[in-house]
């Protein structure tokens, strides 16, 4: 196991998996396409796939991911899966145009070549299929604040070990985000693959902090994100390939 394998487990172990708790803003990118295929590229444990096949209609789902006990929990799901790190392994092994949809949730924030994980996920899809992808905004109206005072952003982390830059992160070990992207930079990166934007939407992170602060962020996400999702905590793109 090398060191990037490690992290992850560790993180996983002390999260305690996937879950499944306010995945509906997700939910919501997803349109029905009954007798589909589907693929979610990290999927954990399957238990988000499982949402997504029962949302779209989808006759078969596919996942990939680079924890082994966590796959089995998968397929425990009925979710076909495959143990794949994502900086070593692509192209996956499917024919081109494979699947009708394919969902990426905070994952390509992770990988070292964001392009390559974009250009297979064009790769796999059929024309007409799309994607949703989901990843932290970097220019989310929380950073944009703390940049003014030389704080680092939230969601980007200079560390594998602590939080360090920014007295208001939450605690606890740093989620291993490498790329962090705008909103118009991940859709010019998908542009490249002929992957063409057709929703874009935004939700906050959830915060268990009850704190003044924590309460005014979470009173303003309520009143910004649904007038700018591009200035929300998270974005959540879908693409159809041309």
């Amino acid at each position: 196991m090398n060191k990037v394998q490690a992290f992850y487990q560790l993180l996983d172990g002390v999260k305690g998996g996937q879950g499944t708790g306010n995945f509906a803003p997700e939910l919501a990118q997803f349109v029905p396409i009954p007798g589909g295929r589907l693929m979610d590229i990290g999927c954990l444990d399957g238990c988000k796939t499982e949402l997504i096949r029962d949302t779209i209609q989808a006759a078969e789902a596919y996942g990939v991911d680079f924890v082994p006990n966590r796959l089995l929990e998968a397929e425990e799901r009925g979710i076909h899966t495959a143990c794949v790190d994502l900086n070593n392994d692509l192209p996956l092994k499917f024919e081109d145009g494979y699947f009708d949809v394919v969902f990426c949730g905070e994952v390509i924030e992770h990988v070292f070549s964001p392009d390559d994980l974009v250009e297979e996920i064009a790769r796999l899809l059929r024309p007409g299929g799309y994607a949703v992808i989901t990843t932290p905004n970097l220019a989310c109206w929380k950073n944009r604040i703390v940049l003014l005072f030389g704080w680092q952003p939230f969601f980007s982390e200079v560390s594998t070990r602590a939080r360090y830059g920014n007295p208001l992160a939450p605690a606890g070990l740093p989620s291993g985000h490498i790329r962090m992207f705008t909103p118009r930079a991940l859709r010019e990166l998908a542009a490249v693959f002929n992957l063409k934007i057709e929703r874009i939407a935004g939700t906050a992170t959830p915060s268990g902090a009850h704190t003044l602060i924590g309460s005014l962020s979470r009173f303003l996400d309520k009143l910004i994100i649904p007038l700018v999702p591009t200035l929300a905590d998270r974005m959540m793109m879908r693409f159809v390939k041309k």
